[in-house]
């Protein structure tokens, strides 16, 4: 657990910083992404596109940052007067593993939604493959927006659109917030909260793009 870990090294005297973990209000400094404001922009990116019917890949677990970027999600659809479906709904082991698993399960229901947002990239890339490997088009019959914009998201086929974080800035603030910790053990404890931004790629489109393509 996060926070038992962080306890002890507290204990310990250690100066610490935490990076995308996000630990409430523990006196440590933390260095959060807002993974709510996240995945409200991948729901908003397939809402403008026109989608309704989105499947949810959510996380092994309902800690943070997993629940943070459903809570995004879930919002963004909520505004638009839009549920998410038990149906429409799966938990993965965050690997692509995961995403195989999920998608399968979302085919044995007849593969209900025109698009599906996953928890992280790996998860998604997985969901990609089973969905081509069922003989289904990425994105004319199902789109997908991932989480995290690894390095591998630009290079599969489609290339995935996703939410990109600030990867570079959080190790260098999480560097400077550790040396500023050193230097100044009883210095106010800080919790910067960084933002995210949508990456559009190859992988999402609007739905009506699945019926111009059949027609």
């Amino acid at each position: 657990d996060g926070h038992d870990a962080v306890e002890r090294i507290l204990a310990a005297g250690v100066p610490c910083v935490v990076v995308d973990r996000d630990l409430g209000e523990m006196p440590v400094d933390q260095v959060l992404v807002d993974n709510i404001q996240g995945g409200y922009l991948a729901g908003q990116h397939l809402l403008a596109l026109g989608h309704r019917r989105i499947g949810c890949l959510v996380g092994p677990s309902d800690v943070t940052p997993s629940a943070g970027r459903f809570e995004g999600f879930r919002r963004a659809l909520a505004e638009a007067g839009v549920a998410i479906e038990p149906a429409f709904l799966a938990r993965g082991d965050g690997r692509p593993d995961g995403g195989v698993a999920a998608v399968r399960q979302f085919l044995e229901q007849g593969m209900p939604a025109t698009a599906i947002f996953a928890f992280n990239d790996q998860m998604a890339t997985g969901a990609i493959g089973a969905l081509q490997r069922a003989g289904l088009r990425v994105p004319r019959d199902v789109s997908v927006v991932g989480f995290d914009d690894v390095p591998l998201a630009a290079a599969i086929y489609p290339a995935l659109t996703t939410i990109a974080q600030p990867a570079a800035e959080m190790g260098s603030l999480g560097v400077r917030l550790l040396l500023e910790r050193i230097s100044r053990r009883d210095a106010a404890y800080q919790r910067v909260l960084l933002p995210t931004h949508l990456v559009v790629r190859e992988s999402t489109a609007s739905p009506a793009a699945r019926s111009d393509a059949s027609a």
